[in-house]
């Protein structure tokens, strides 16, 4: 009799147990009715082949590895293989742009920013990438000896990586670029500014 009653007990903690678990497993994908932190529930994703979708939106306060078990530590997203993405914002570019669309984008950034008049023999340092560009002045001296004006671009400063000669009195018209990396110095020099081969400088910088 004991062994019966023994045995009933036992079928029937058998069948508590696996209702309990057939609950928690209901209850673990019922959505909760409570905000954040309130209302959890236990593993609503497991490690199964079957797609899930989930209808309300998904905080996730550590790493995130897609086609990776191993997320960059010191990335919040890592994705091994070929990622599909509508449209992406960076709102905190690290190449000091401004924020700006990088896929797809409504309003597509300009590639250069705004022109601005400089100085000759004055050293900037340049804050985002960009071009430095100069070209003689329009007014020449007609009546003066020929004279040639070296003018270069340097950078960083005392580095040349452009230089010209301008042949002035003469009806000649010369001009020099050079790219210009960010943070790096830059300077237009040119040795006869005061005697005769004025120039202009502009820059233009990379991003809107």
């Amino acid at each position: 009799m004991i062994k019966i009653v023994l045995k009933e007990l036992l079928r029937a903690a058998i069948i508590a147990s696996v209702l309990v678990g057939v609950i928690f497993a209901v209850s673990a994908y019922i959505e909760p009715t409570e905000d954040p932190p309130g209302g959890n529930v236990a593993a609503p994703i497991n490690t199964g082949d079957n797609i899930q979708t989930k209808s309300g939106g998904l905080n996730i306060l550590g790493r995130v590895g897609i086609g990776t078990n191993a997320p960059d530590a010191d990335r919040a997203l890592s994705i091994a293989g070929t990622a599909s993405v509508k449209d992406l914002y960076l709102t905190e570019p690290q190449d000091g742009s401004p924020p700006h669309w990088v896929s797809n984008p409504p309003n597509p950034p300009s590639l250069f920013g705004q022109w601005s008049e400089k100085s000759e023999n004055t050293v900037y340092t340049a804050e985002t990438d960009g071009f430095v560009v100069v070209r003689p002045k329009e007014v020449w001296r007609e009546a003066a000896p020929i004279r040639f004006c070296l003018i270069t671009i340097e950078t960083p400063q005392d580095v040349v990586r452009s230089a010209m000669v301008f042949l002035d009195s003469v009806s000649a018209r010369s001009s020099g670029i050079s790219p210009v990396r960010k943070g790096d110095t830059w300077r237009v020099y040119n040795s006869f500014s005061a005697d005769g081969c004025p120039t202009m400088v502009y820059w233009i910088p990379l991003g809107s």
